[in-house]
């Protein structure tokens, strides 16, 4: 539309300034403007300034319920089914929650158990421990579905660690103030970034690089916070969403802190809040005291909407919008190889500017410019994805482009040291893990189960990572498992190919000598005739005639072996020439 300045003229209105006015991407146009969707989204048939999910399925709402982990059936027009299905079973305390859509796993805390397990989606039954030592309270747990890592908040400790998703490679990344205590973690793999709130003595919410690296603070303490529990982000707007369970609100900001706003502000259905999710243009969200799960706008808090039914009556913790679209694809900085890391490969974060990503995240003031660069970035990936009619650097073009050298960075679990750029050392050797525990049978690795008798003396499956087989010079020494035991290693690549060159010599000489010996003895042509030989010990036999020295006819029979012949004479009869 128009608006009319200075009494003189009328001046367009760009509506896309307004946030809401369309749920993806906006453009606007002298008078008017037009809402778009990203690919594997369509406008709602209602509504055309609002997009919803095409394809992948409808979204499920998945949430931990102290005592198992379970899913509600959301349809498409984002109200719920009052079916539910078991997630997993036999819980203590389930907690933490989140998944990896692409591998069908789920992940969550149990605070009485004092461990992180995983399982299947489809299997409530089975369930795996992966960190079982050294944990207090995790009540915050998130999955990075691009480099396949698991990050986790300990609020009894005061720090942040991460691991491989079986468990693996554990590493402290991040320790705390004293006083603090941080609660929910979610993580942004296509820009390296990770955010968790801190409801300690100095509530906030901070940001730090998935490789542990550029901490900082985005909403500072004093500065309209207080006890903020849930976090969540919003992978298509790339905004960060929390509840705050003090204050009985939702608000919103951009990623780095800026553009904050307060999404809706209400005792009632806000009374005690938990946990947020975000997924299309809604807000879902727990609340202990209400033992319910509500959902809204994203934008403004309309359209409230209870979930669980009235005579519920449970506790639910954590809670995860389920669906392949809230995990989207996206450059992996580490590569096929794990960036040639002998252990844990990790994204760095991405500055606007300064090294980092094609969209900007500190002046993205508007939906249109960054938002439409976001759409064109997802269009480009997915012809290099199909092969259409694009040139490598057409290809290479689909993906963030980056202005400096810095995408990840090695690191090594607790107890080991980084030494160059890729290589860790225990007591001055190069160690390269072989071992892992709790393997994934996803990734074709054996599951070891938990010891009945609860000893957590698991097996453990002997594996060399796929990046290390192009590395000549590893020493393997041991390597720290997401348990807490040291796992003794094998022998080294360059030992293995001595070791491996010298069975070979070993082996030709001793064919070598067999050969010899054959031929000496068995193939090889004698000089003259072997009498013994039975190829020359052919009988044969002739007959002949012969007069005899008195002048009767003689019948002589010559029998032949080999050259020689023995002789026999007999006597003839006269009348009938028969031998007599």
């Amino acid at each position: 539309g128009y608006k009319l300045s200075n009494s003189t003229h009328c001046e367009d209105i760009d509506e896309c300034q307004v946030w809401g006015t369309c749920s993806q991407s906006c453009l606007n146009f002298e008078g008017s403007y037009k809402c778009e969707c990203y690919q594997g989204y369509t406008k709602d048939l209602t509504n055309p300034n609002k997009c919803r999910v095409s394809e992948g399925g409808n979204p499920e709402l998945m949430f931990a319920n102290v005592v198992d982990i379970r899913k509600l059936q959301l349809n498409g027009d984002s109200s719920v089914s009052r079916d539910m299905a078991l997630v997993a079973a036999e819980t203590r305390s389930a907690t933490a929650l989140d998944y990896a859509h692409k591998l069908g796993l789920v992940f969550w805390s149990d605070v009485n158990d004092h461990r992180i397990y995983r399982t299947k989606m489809g299997d409530p039954v089975s369930k795996v421990p992966i960190i079982t030592q050294d944990i207090d309270r995790a009540d915050g747990l998130a999955v990075d579905w691009v480099h396949e890592t698991l990050y986790w908040t300990s609020s009894g400790k005061n720090k942040i660690e991460v691991s491989r998703l079986d468990g693996s490679d554990r590493k402290t990344l991040f320790r705390g103030e004293a006083g603090g205590k941080p609660r929910a973690i979610v993580v942004v793999p296509s820009i390296g970034w990770l955010y968790w709130s801190d409801w300690g003595m100095k509530p906030r919410i901070e940001r730090l690089g998935m490789d542990g690296t550029h901490r900082e603070i985005i909403v500072r303490t004093g500065s309209g916070i207080e006890w903020p529990n849930g976090l969540a982000v919003d992978q298509i707007g790339l905004r960060l969403f929390w509840v705050d369970a003090k204050l009985h609100q939702i608000s919103s900001s951009n990623l780095d802190g800026s553009d904050r706003r307060i999404i809706m502000d209400n005792a009632e259905f806000l009374l005690r809040p938990f946990s947020i999710s975000v997924f299309e243009d809604n807000v879902f969200w727990s609340d202990w005291e209400k033992r319910a799960i509500f959902k809204a706008s994203k934008f403004n808090g309309s359209d409230l909407v209870k979930l669980t039914p009235e005579q519920w009556g449970e506790k639910p913790n954590v809670i995860q919008v389920y669906h392949s679209h809230r995990q989207m694809e996206s450059l992996n900085f580490c590569g096929d190889f794990n960036g040639y890391c002998s252990h844990l490969c990790l994204p760095a974060p991405q500055f606007h500017g300064d090294g980092a990503w094609a969209l900007s995240l500190a002046s993205k003031n508007s939906l249109d410019s960054s938002q439409m660069h976001v759409k064109s970035l997802r269009r480009k990936r997915s012809m290099a994805k199909s092969g259409s009619s694009v040139n490598h650097a057409e290809k290479l073009s689909g993906f963030p482009q980056f202005v400096g050298p810095k995408k990840y960075s090695c690191a090594c679990p607790d107890g080991l040291q980084l030494e160059g750029d890729f290589q860790c050392y225990l007591d001055g050797k190069p160690v390269n893990p072989v071992s892992i525990p709790f393997a994934n049978a996803v990734n074709g690795i054996k599951v070891q189960p938990e010891d009945e008798d609860g000893d957590d003396e698991d097996g453990v499956v002997d594996r060399i990572p796929d990046s290390n087989l192009l590395k000549p010079d590893y020493l393997a020494s041991s390597s720290m498992s997401g348990t807490g035991e040291q796992v003794v290693a094998g022998v080294s690549g360059s030992t293995i190919a001595w070791i491996v060159c010298l069975v070979v010599l070993v082996t030709m000489a001793l064919c070598s000598l067999a050969f010899v010996a054959v031929y000496e003895f068995i193939l090889r042509p004698k000089h003259g005739i072997e009498i013994n030989n039975p190829a020359y010990m052919v009988n044969r036999e002739s007959v002949s005639i012969e007069q005899s020295s008195d002048g009767s006819p003689t019948l002589v029979r010559k029998s032949y072996k080999g050259e020689h012949s023995l002789e026999t004479l007999q006597p003839l009869n006269r009348a009938s020439n028969e031998i007599v």
